[in-house]
């Protein structure tokens, strides 16, 4: 059952190839690399980047550690946006 209902899933939407493979973890590396940057972008617009470096002790309201939650989420997903499409591309040049 499972299995039929995936592969109804994989017929709906179909990846598109890289090096004649399919890629599933790609679209979604790709679309969370821009939305980090929007979220980076934004904050850094805001002003509030510059803000959320200096010592933590001096921003008590909680905006303040929300948006240091942000960051350290921003940071977290940049690295492992590389790490994962450093492993994607080194998955394809291996199997091709």
């Amino acid at each position: 059952m499972l299995y039929k209902y995936t592969k109804s899933l994989h017929a709906l939407y179909r990846p598109p190839d890289v090096f004649g493979r399919r890629l599933w973890l790609s679209g979604v590396v790709g679309w969370g690399m821009i939305a980090s940057a929007i979220l980076f972008l934004t904050l850094k617009s805001e002003g509030v980047l510059v803000a959320t470096l200096t010592p933590l002790e001096t921003h008590t309201t909680p905006i303040k550690h929300t948006v240091v939650v942000a960051l350290v989420v921003v940071v977290v997903v940049v690295v492992e946006v590389v790490v994962v499409e450093t492993i994607v591309v080194v998955v394809v040049v291996v199997v091709v």
